[in-house]
């Protein structure tokens, strides 16, 4: 009885030293606890806050690799930020979108970082790059003026733009009304001009009757002389695997109707659009045709594209595609390929 007495006793003297000490060690579960990262949701988007931090960080982008038939001229193939397709052969993509709520709304400060390497050139460069409060937004953004998405993934239209500035928008019914003052990324003092003042830009976009549309007006100024462009753009669906999209430019503010890359010459006017088909939920086909016009020429650039979309994989597309670009009697065939993966 003695004996085990004793051994009870001594038992639990133990129990509670063991209890006392670790109560004196540091708790790893509550400071794991206390600086887990939190899923959060501002303004529409879905991110994660940072331990310490109230904003909402979403981190986005993809990887491409391009390849194209070699004895096609690149000054035809233009990506979707404007820059010759096929002068790297490695691209990238990387978006911060931060967002906060604060008295005035949510404030929005977004970073687009794109990039391209190849066997002899490489370049990096901010794609984007603003703050948005309200309705306002400033600093390297798309431009009022864009209205890209008229063309295939590879094959810009000649009319996707980017510019610094400030534009201001506003719903009014089912419009959307925006002004803004920019300074175009088409540089005007590369081509031996000079700019005296920002463009001007007003646009109108919304829906009616199934139709979503966007229509702008650019007011710019070119060594003194007034110029302008008036661009518009329209899209609809028709059934469930069917969409149908026209677009339109001209104007003296050429750079805004079409991309000088296309040949020598100002291009003054661009019409042109498509069909996009879902043929099954991992593939779509696209077919556009587009007719350009200059004051410089006496022919016309006529391209006709057919693009193709594949998802090969979650996230993981194959992206092929064909343009055939006419001009004076003489056609140019280009052949793409992109892989791109996205997350």
């Amino acid at each position: 009885m003695k004996l085990n007495k004793l051994l009870l006793t001594s038992a639990a003297t133990l129990m509670v030293t063991t209890v006392a000490f670790a109560a004196d060690l540091p708790s790893k579960k509550a400071a794991a606890s206390s600086g887990a990262v939190q899923i959060c949701k501002v303004g529409g988007m879905t991110g994660f806050t940072l331990p310490g931090s109230d904003t909402c960080l979403q981190i986005s982008g993809r990887v491409t690799v391009d390849f194209k038939n070699s004895d096609l001229n690149t000054d035809y193939l233009v990506d979707d930020s404007g820059s010759p397709f096929g002068n790297g052969s490695i691209g990238y993509r990387l978006n911060f979108d931060a967002r906060s709520n604060s008295d005035m709304g949510v404030i929005r400060s977004f970073i687009s970082l794109t990039g391209s390497s190849g066997f002899s050139s490489s370049d990096t460069h901010a794609r984007k790059a603003f703050i948005q409060i309200g309705g306002f937004t400033a600093g390297l953004k798309d431009s009022l003026a864009d209205i890209s998405g008229t063309q295939g993934n590879l094959y810009g239209s000649g009319t996707s733009q980017s510019g610094y500035g400030v534009d201001y928008s506003v719903a009014v019914g089912d419009m959307t009304l925006a002004i803004g003052a920019e300074t175009s990324n088409w540089n005007w003092n590369s081509n031996g001009g000079t700019v005296s003042q920002p463009d001007l830009i007003a646009r109108i976009s919304g829906a009616t009757g199934g139709v979503n549309y966007k229509v702008a007006g650019v007011f710019a100024d070119y060594d003194g002389e007034s110029t302008y462009a008036i661009l518009g753009h329209v899209d609809m669906k028709i059934g469930s695997n069917t969409s149908l999209y026209a677009f339109a430019g001209y104007g003296d503010a050429n750079y805004y109707v079409a991309y000088a890359e296309h040949g020598a010459g100002v291009y003054d006017s661009v019409v042109g659009g498509g069909v996009t088909v879902a043929a099954s939920n991992k593939l779509s086909l696209t077919l556009e045709g587009r007719v350009t016009d200059s004051e410089d020429w006496s022919d016309s650039e006529t391209s006709v594209g057919l693009f193709a979309n594949y998802a090969l994989a979650k996230n993981i597309s194959i992206m092929p595609e064909v343009v055939v670009t006419s001009q004076g009697g003489s056609s140019t065939t280009a052949a793409l390929l992109r892989i791109q993966r996205d997350f």
